[in-house]
């Protein structure tokens, strides 16, 4: 029961993975080769589920990692060995590919505050408002690393009463949809998606129960959710598209569930293990793929065919960086490997 409780996490993250991937393809293919051949017409809606995914997955995930007893600065320490040791391999990797071959352009210049926003991930999420260092990844990275700032405080809430904390979390999202009146985007606004965040703890706390009662409460809320977002109320406004990604994690974690997916769980284990590096990488990979590959592009097939390719190289670049940080991590294997090298040579 386990294993089929992580696989569906997986499969989500998963899907969320290759949907954020073909929401960019998409968006490259229009810019560099024309619109005729887009895989998804309507990807702007694809991208925001994608995002939703994503967010309610991180809320999912922590629920079921931080079982039992909770030590907030243990907490910490491994969220930040699990996002910034891969993220800061990346961008350096890139960073100087970038300056070798000139081949990007800051908006910041020479700025500390703005690498200081990089070493602390926030530059994507922030490069709408000020001068950034912005290079790999997304945006909902520093949105999710907020949110995992917020996380201790939101678990005690939680743990007296989830439904209650939800219930809060979705009044501030209203309010903030009623009330925002600032620059910075409302859709990257952490506390405007604290309710997607909330509803993935929710979600994990009543789906692992296996009680049928707990059961029928997902399908109600799922129900509202589905209700509420085809209605027209001016009032929700950009919270639908949050609500669509809602009731999407809902149908693909019991999909996962209750579906015969056993076949498919070492495709679904390695391409989840290795979605945070492409994740990272996606974003440089696609467009340099898209660049060198887009006269192949000349039917919808052709183009399918390309981004089955960018996957691919996406994916492989993943596990290369992954390998090289485990390495980086284990300094007697380089040394090791050094040293077995220099013996064969002599």
């Amino acid at each position: 029961m386990a294993n089929d409780r992580l696989l569906y996490l997986d499969f989500i993250r998963v899907v969320a993975n290759l949907a954020i991937i073909l929401f960019h393809y998409n968006v490259w293919t229009e810019r560099l080769v024309a619109a005729d051949f887009l895989l998804v017409r309507n990807y702007t809606m694809l991208g925001e589920i994608g995002v939703s995914l994503f967010l309610v997955l991180s809320g999912a995930s922590l629920s079921q990692s931080t079982k039992g007893d909770f030590d907030a600065p243990s907490f910490y320490r491994k969220r930040i060995r699990a996002i910034f040791p891969m993220f800061y391999l990346v961008y350096a990797c890139f960073m100087g590919l970038a300056l070798v071959f000139h081949q990007y352009q800051f908006s910041a210049e020479r700025s500390p505050f703005a690498f200081a926003l990089t070493l602390i991930g926030l530059d994507g999420l922030l490069s709408t408002v000020i001068p950034t260092y912005y290079l790999v990844g997304e945006w909902f990275l520093g949105c999710i690393i907020v949110l995992y700032l917020l996380y201790p405080a939101l678990r005690y809430c939680f743990v007296r009463s989830d439904i209650l904390t939800l219930a809060l979390c979705c009044t501030v999202v209203l309010l903030l949809q009623n009330h925002y009146s600032f620059t910075f985007p409302l859709q990257r606004l952490p506390l405007f998606r604290i309710a997607e965040f909330v509803f993935g703890m929710f979600f994990l706390t009543r789906f692992t129960s296996n009680r049928p009662a707990d059961h029928l409460l997902i399908a109600l809320a799922t129900i509202v959710l589905m209700v509420a977002s085809t209605l027209d109320f001016p009032s929700l406004g950009a919270i639908t598209m949050n609500m669509y990604g809602m009731v999407a994690f809902v149908c693909l974690a019991y999909a996962a569930r209750f579906a015969p997916w056993k076949p498919l769980e070492p495709a679904i284990t390695f391409l989840s293990r290795y979605a945070y590096p492409a994740f990272l990488v996606h974003h440089i990979i696609l467009k340099q793929t898209l660049v060198a590959s887009s006269r192949l592009i000349h039917s919808t097939v052709a183009n399918l065919f390309v981004f089955v390719l960018v996957v691919i190289v996406v994916y492989s670049t993943a596990y290369a960086f992954d390998t090289v940080l485990a390495h980086l991590r284990q300094p007697g294997r380089i040394v090791g490997y050094i040293k077995a090298t220099a013996g064969r040579r002599s």
